[in-house]
């Protein structure tokens, strides 16, 4: 879905010549270098077997080409990049249905509206969807592999990955639309991934010295990969 939104916007910005869509395009591109770079951080944090890091059992890689020739996902789960992306646009896009041209000739927000119900439920509908369908409760949304349903993350990672995309969301939606300040936004994301790299660390820690991790992740249960 990512790589959809990623052309899609881009094929817009181009075709459209809309400087609008081409500065939605560059967050989208900086959301994915962002979760990169925070899930990178966080694997350092970390060791491959930590429960709060490693996808459920079962994951597969199942992006644009992985789909033809899937095999059991070995890479960091934590937080869900599909999650992150989903709100991420979902902000922007909801301050783009609200977007309006200011005396001054700027770009700013105005109050939503009852017409604006069909956009904004459009919008945070398929990103629920999207977040939804990358756990073990994705039901018919779910990917399936050789006849069974496939998670790809827990419920904290989606929780994580959602909580980081809302922060970016709104970092970079405020400072396009000049509507808030940006820095509460960006610093709330530096603590969460600060946080979630301390637990990681900590587990790590008490899996060395042979004791229970004290972190359990919601949604990461010995059947988490396959939804029932």
């Amino acid at each position: 879905m990512p790589y959809t939104w990623l052309v899609a916007t881009g094929a817009y910005a181009v075709v459209f010549r809309s400087s609008g869509a081409a500065w939605c395009e560059a967050g989208l591109v900086l959301n994915e270098l962002l979760i990169a770079a925070v899930k990178a951080g966080l694997r350092k944090c970390g060791t491959p077997e930590s429960r709060l890091l490693r996808r459920p059992p079962g994951a597969m890689d199942s992006g644009i080409y992985p789909a033809h020739f899937p095999k059991a996902s070995t890479t960091s789960g934590m937080p869900s990049g599909h999650s992150h992306a989903s709100i991420f646009l979902a902000v922007v896009a909801t301050c783009a249905a609200l977007a309006e041209e200011a005396l001054d000739g700027r770009p700013g927000l105005r109050q939503p509206q009852p017409s604006d119900a069909v956009s904004l439920t459009f919008a945070w509908g398929l990103a629920a969807l999207v977040v939804v369908s990358r756990t073990r409760f994705a039901g018919p949304l779910a990917v399936e592999y050789q006849g069974r349903k496939v998670a790809h993350h827990t419920v904290l990672q989606v929780l994580v990955g959602s909580f980081l995309g809302g922060c970016a969301g709104l970092a970079g939606t405020g400072w396009y639309f000049d509507a808030w300040p940006s820095w509460p936004f960006a610093a709330l994301y530096a603590c969460a991934v600060a946080g979630v790299g301390a637990a990681a660390a900590a587990e790590a820690r008490a899996t060395a010295r042979g004791r229970t991790p004290p972190c359990a992740c919601p949604g990461d249960s010995s059947d988490g990969a396959i939804s029932t």
